[in-house]
C-alpha cells in the first residue's frame, strides 16, 4: 500500500530479502539449533505440534495429564459451525474442560464428515482412506490459525503467566527462557533486541488500556499488564495485522 500497490515493488522486496535468499542446505550450527527438533525442511504434522504447544505452554503449569492413557473421546475448542451444518446432521460439539482440554490429539473426537478444523488446515488425513504420504500445504489460513486458535491462545497465556511469575526479574534472561522453552535454541543478539523493543511497546500500550491486558492475559489473577506483555500480546489498532 505505501509502494502505490506496485506489485514489481513488492515482487523485489520479496525475492531481496533475507528469508527468501536462505538456502536449504544444513550447516553444522543450524544442525546443533535444531538437534531437538524436526528434520530441517520438515514441517511437524498437526497432531504432533498441537501437543508439543502445551507442553512447552504449559509446562511450568501443567494441566495435560500424560500419565493418563486411554478413556473417551475428547472435544477441543473449534467454530460451532463445523459441526452444526454439514452432511448427516448437525453434532453437538461441547469443548471439553479442565485436562481433557488439553490431552494428545489421538483422544479428539473424529467426525468423518465434519473433521477437526484445526488438523485439516494442517493436511491432517480426513481418515476415509489409508494415505501412503501426506500432503503438505503452506496456506494464510494456517498462520490465521496459530494467531486465533482458542487453544493456542490458551497455551500463549500459560507462557505469559508462568514468565510473569518468574523470579528473574530482566527482560533478557526472561526472552531466553521463553526462547529455550519454545524452540529449544538461544535468541541472536538481533532477535533478542526486537523482542526485548516488543515487550516494552506491549508494556506500555497495557499500562494505558488495563482492559485490553485483561483480555489478553484470559484472567483476573497476578500482573495482568506483565502477563499480556509476556503472552505475546495482540495487534493493536494501530499495528499491521
Amino acid at each position: 500500500m505505501n509502494q502505490g500497490w506496485s506489485f514489481k515493488k513488492l515482487d523485489k522486496l520479496i525475492v531481496t530479502s533475507a528469508t527468501y535468499r536462505q538456502a536449504s542446505r544444513v550447516t553444522s550450527e543450524t544442525a546443533r539449533s535444531r538437534s531437538r527438533q524436526c528434520p530441517p525442511g520438515a514441517r511437524a504434522r498437526a497432531s504432533v505440534w498441537r501437543p508439543s504447544r502445551f507442553a512447552t505452554g504449559l509446562s511450568r503449569r501443567p494441566v495435560c495429564c500424560p500419565s493418563k492413557i486411554g478413556g473417551p473421546s475428547v472435544f477441543p475448542p473449534q467454530p460451532a459451525s463445523i459441526t452444526t451444518e454439514g452432511a448427516y446432521g448437525a453434532l453437538k460439539w461441547t469443548a471439553s474442560r479442565g485436562a481433557d482440554r488439553y490431552r494428545r490429539s489421538i483422544y479428539t473426537f473424529a467426525k468423518r464428515t465434519a473433521p477437526f478444523a484445526l488438523y485439516n488446515t494442517f493436511d491432517a488425513p480426513s481418515g476415509e482412506v489409508c494415505i501412503a504420504r501426506r500432503e503438505v500445504s503452506n496456506s494464510p489460513l494456517q498462520a490465521l490459525s496459530l494467531l486465533n486458535d482458542t487453544l493456542i491462545l490458551e497455551a500463549a497465556q500459560a507462557v505469559g503467566k508462568s514468565i510473569a511469575d518468574e523470579s528473574e526479574p530482566d527482560a533478557g534472561a526472561r526472552i531466553a527462557i521463553v526462547s529455550a522453552a519454545s524452540s529449544c535454541a538461544r535468541p541472536t543478539a538481533t532477535n533478542s533486541r526486537l523482542l526485548l523493543e516488543y515487550a516494552a511497546s506491549q508494556r506500555e500500550h497495557f499500562g494505558r488500556a488495563p482492559r485490553d491486558a485483561a483480555k489478553v492475559a484470559g484472567g483476573a489473577d497476578g500482573d495482568l499488564i506483565e502477563r499480556a506483555t509476556w503472552d505475546g500480546g495482540r495487534p493493536r489498532r494501530d499495528e499491521p495485522g
